[in-house]
């Protein structure tokens, strides 16, 4: 049947195979209930080839400990990376990680397969940054991750700036500043709105405003 509810935010892999998208629908799994909360979706289309059949749906936002528990707020901007490996989105759900921290936006991290959620918005190895963070973009590989952030601790985290377009380096458990407050004269960054990645990871697209 018909999803009843919108399905937004799409993005699709490099080979066509998987569709992610955002989305509070209650009967596109079976069992699966989001509650009136908006969840990050996959759709894999490997097995579609005739006209009517169906791709295989997945729910990417899963609770920690709960193998189809749906997150308890929204999950929203979800992006796959170009190999298919990874998906971030970024929610203010409190049952997605164990360093969640309650009130604020987080980037995080699943897999097609539904694996269990990493986070992906860390200021350093094993220290959350403590800030709303949101429009996520990844990496082909899936091993960078740019985000926008605003509202950082500066206190938790004295050589960051209170705002900014960060991008985390997964395999060395890293986070570099893109860009801050002020870009040049005249123009100030607008850190919650979309980004995007090279590629390779080296380059970051974002916004600023004058």
């Amino acid at each position: 049947s018909w999803p009843n509810s919108s399905m937004r935010n799409h993005s699709i892999s490099a080979d066509g195979r998987y569709v992610v998208f955002d989305s509070s629908a209650s009967n596109l799994v079976g069992g699966i209930d989001p509650l009136g909360q908006r969840q990050a979706w996959v759709a894999d289309f490997a097995a579609v080839v005739n006209p009517g059949d169906v791709p295989v749906l997945t729910l990417v936002s899963r609770a920690t400990g709960g193998s189809t528990t749906p997150a308890d707020a929204y999950c929203e901007r979800p992006r796959i990376s170009g190999d298919g490996s990874a998906i971030v989105f970024q929610s203010s759900a409190t049952n997605l990680h164990a360093a969640t921290i309650g009130g604020e936006s987080a980037i995080y991290l699943g897999t097609p397969a539904g694996a269990p959620l990493e986070l992906a918005s860390w200021a350093a190895p094993g220290v959350r940054l403590q800030a709303n963070t949101g429009y996520p973009c990844i990496s082909h590989d899936g091993t960078h991750v740019a985000f926008g952030a605003c509202g950082v601790d500066t206190v938790a985290h004295p050589t960051l700036p209170d705002s900014g377009i960060f991008r985390y380096d997964r395999t060395a458990g890293t986070l570099d500043v893109v860009a801050d407050e002020i870009i040049y004269p005249g123009f100030a960054l607008a850190p919650l709105n979309r980004t995007d990645i090279s590629a390779d990871g080296r380059r970051v697209a974002y916004a600023a405003k004058a």
